[in-house]
């Protein structure tokens, strides 16, 4: 359904802010694979996935390492609440 907008954005070289992660509750279109469809389709969209992506951090990972203009956003990561709900793999750490 978002296709078209987002391939407008891409070319408008936009920056969209999207909540990708599928914590706290899963859904068809939320989650890294998702994200890697409009990605491959849309790849100058300048994506920053919201709370890095949680809590599919590696995968986001692989997606920033992937796609040039996606970025993450850092809000809520090591808090508290992310660390008791999704802790953020320490292995990760050095990405």
């Amino acid at each position: 359904v978002l296709d078209p907008v987002w391939g407008l954005l891409a070319e408008a070289g936009v920056p969209v802010v999207a909540h990708c992660g599928s914590g706290p509750v899963p859904g068809k279109y939320t989650g890294p694979g998702p994200m890697r469809e409009v990605l491959a389709r849309h790849p100058r969209l300048r994506l920053v996935v919201a709370h890095l992506g949680m809590p599919e951090y590696a995968e986001f990972l692989d997606l920033v390492a992937d796609y040039p203009e996606v970025r993450l956003d850092t809000t809520m990561a090591w808090t508290g609440f992310a660390e008791e709900f999704a802790p953020f793999p320490r292995a990760e750490l050095p990405r």
